[in-house]
Order: C-alpha cells, then structure tokens, then sequence
C-alpha cells in the first residue's frame, strides 16, 4: 500500500468473504495473544522481510506504538519482539504514541497525534505493525524514522486487499 508517499506490504489481506470471521479473530488474539500465534504472525513476517532485501538488511526492529489498547506491550510490540528475536537483531522501542482506550482506526479517533522518536534510531529499521486500515499509523512511524535519519521498510501482519488501499 501506499499512503502520502510512505508505502508499506502487508504480509496478509482481509477477505471481503470472511473478514468478520477474520476481524473477530484478530480481536481474540488482540486481546489474549499465544506465544503459538505470535510466532506464525512473527515468522511470516520475518519471511517477508528477508525476501523484500535480504537477511542482513536491518540493523533493528521497530514497532508502531501502541494506540487503543492502554498498554506499552500491545499486539504490535509483541510481534515486532518476535521478529527481531527471529531475525537475531535488536527490538528498539525508539517510537512514542500517546496510549488512550477506544479505537485506534483513523475514521473513529481524530486525535492521533504524530509519534515521537524517544531514543537513538538505527540507520536501517524494520517497521513492524499488526493490523493496517489506512496506514496513517505507518505513516506516522516512517516519516518520525526519516526525521530521524533512518531507512524504513514497513510491514503489516494484515491489511486492506491492493484494490482497497
């Protein structure tokens, strides 16, 4: 997908035949993640990442910040834990978002701010998020990288189909 210039894979699509089957799933695994869903949602990730720029490209991995779930350790911080683990690189919680109960989507909170780089960032990032609707979350996340100095390759576990984005 692409969004104001930033463009980001997703590693997954909703269906439009089963996404309610697949949004009530994800809210599950949102909500109480197994260390067995973590590691599939990680190593596809992982996979994709190496095949886009080979399995040496990143010096870390970076998630999106947590938004709606309240929490510092959300789905996307865990995954991207994953990854690194998987990838044998550092995690680096360098993003910052502001935490907030309710909806992250950006067509039901009008306050998301953009994020903020907290610590160093390394010069070449994997940016690991959950779920993507609109990819302003992503889009927040890489242009905060960029300020910052750093080449950004961004993955959603699941997103929108090509012809929705």
């Amino acid at each position: 997908g692409v969004r104001s210039k930033v463009a980001y894979v997703t590693v997954r699509s909703w269906r439009k035949q089963t996404k309610d089957v697949q949004l009530a799933a994800m809210l599950a695994v949102k909500r109480k993640p197994s260390q067995f869903a973590l590691g599939l949602i990680s190593s596809e990730i992982a996979a994709v990442a190496k095949e886009l720029n080979g399995p040496s490209a990143y010096d870390a991995v970076v998630a999106v910040p947590c938004g709606s779930s309240g929490t510092e350790l959300c789905l996307s911080v865990r995954i991207a834990s994953e990854v690194a683990q998987q990838l044998g690189i550092p995690f680096v919680p360098c993003l910052k978002g502001k935490l907030r109960k309710g909806s992250s989507h950006p067509r039901k909170n009008f306050e998301l701010e953009p994020y903020l780089v907290k610590e160093p960032v390394p010069k070449r990032v994997l940016l690991v998020d959950d779920v993507v609707t609109s990819g302003l979350h992503i889009e927040y996340s890489v242009t905060a990288l960029r300020d910052s100095g750093a080449n950004v390759t961004a993955i959603g576990w699941i997103g929108p189909a090509k012809s929705e984005n």
